[in-house]
């Protein structure tokens, strides 16, 4: 009698140039054969077979045409491109191939978009941007500098990417057109935006970023998307007007988490609705205010629950203007059934606004003077 037993021993990544294979990630399996299985048969002498087989072509790029011929490569299969170097653009890298793709710095290196692009994800069973400085600085229009337009819905991931603009605050950082977005632990600084989401976008993910220096928002999401989850980002010192994290015509969001400071409007919501603001802390000191300033503010927006917010310092800023804490507003539509519990405003000219009819309750406030 003979018995054959699988043991996973490792997955490594190995280079094998020498032995014919091509470089990539390999799985090896040990199988032990022919040993004493502890019966009276003849078992034979024992003996263990190595099998070793692929899993991921990796693709060294130190080029833009090194990226392209990888991608070309790897076509509708699975691959990862490796940046080795920094990069100089002359045009966008078109994700278009259909197959599963992973684009990652090794030893973070710059990529350059030049007045242009850096990213378009256009069809891809799945792709993954990680581990990437991109520097937007030269962009003389407002291009979408990563932009994710991926035709059939599938996943995309943006992983510790930092995009870093210029004195003239051009450019989209990431631009979603497709549903089931995952943007993490990314940097983007001296934008007009930072991470915009389009039109009836549906579900995605934008946790533990950086944004600052922004000229209109850090985070926007336009009409008629929803389902997104928006929490631990850190949004500072934006620029004028600009919002920290803005929700258009859009529902069913959570806010959570995130921590904005110096920035005229920290969360806005307008004609928003059924969207949960919980336990962010936001302060507006530091900055000369323009008028209606406010740290939560929500316009023609209802049924949101605002609980366990901190809001401090929105004060007097130009023109003698007044700071809200939160605000509540109607223009064009009105703006009820909103629920407002547990929050702490402090240091504001008015720490709660409302022009609706609304729920509050258990609120801390305290008036400057």
């Amino acid at each position: 009698m003979e018995r054959n037993m699988l043991i996973p021993i490792v997955l490594i990544a190995v280079i094998l140039s020498a032995s014919g294979l091509a470089v990539g990630t390999y799985s090896i399996i040990s199988a032990p054969t022919k040993g004493n299985d502890g019966d009276d048969g003849d078992d034979g002498a024992p003996g263990t077979t190595t099998i070793v087989y692929q899993t991921e072509d990796q693709y060294p790029c130190a080029s833009e045409q090194d990226i392209n011929d990888s991608l070309d490569a790897i076509g509708d299969g699975y691959g990862k491109i490796m940046i080795t170097d920094n990069i100089n653009l002359n045009s966008p890298i078109i994700i278009n191939g259909g197959g599963s793709y992973i684009i990652e710095g090794i030893g973070f290196h710059t990529i350059d978009c030049g007045d242009g692009q850096a990213f378009r994800i256009l069809n891809a069973k799945s792709c993954k941007i990680k581990d990437l400085l991109i520097n937007a600085s030269s962009l003389t229009f407002d291009y979408k500098i990563i932009e994710i337009f991926e035709i059939n819905d599938n996943p995309v991931f943006i992983d510790g990417v930092q995009i870093l603009g210029g004195l003239s605050l051009e450019g989209n950082g990431i631009y979603v057109s497709s549903d089931n977005v995952w943007i993490s632990n990314c940097i983007f600084n001296s934008l007009k935006r930072g991470i915009t989401i389009d039109e009836y976008i549906n579900h995605g993910h934008i946790n533990d970023n950086e944004i600052s220096k922004c000229e209109t928002y850090g985070i926007g999401l336009l009409s008629n998307s929803q389902n997104f989850t928006i929490g631990e980002n850190r949004l500072f010192d934006f620029v004028g007007s600009a919002r920290g994290i803005a929700m258009y015509s859009s529902n069913y969001a959570t806010i959570s988490n995130n921590i904005i400071h110096s920035i005229l409007r920290g969360i806005l919501l307008s004609g928003s609705n059924r969207t949960t603001i919980i336990g962010n802390t936001i302060d507006g000191k530091n900055r000369d205010l323009s008028p209606f300033s406010s740290g939560i503010h929500l316009l023609d927006s209802s049924y949101n629950v605002i609980s366990g917010n901190s809001i401090t310092n929105y004060l007097n800023g130009a023109g003698g203007s007044t700071g809200y804490g939160i605000r509540i507003r109607e223009i064009t539509d009105v703006s009820y059934e909103n629920t407002v519990v547990g929050n702490t405003a402090l240091s504001c000219d008015t720490n709660f606004d409302d022009s609706g009819t609304n729920t509050f309750g258990d609120n801390t406030l305290n008036n400057f003077d």
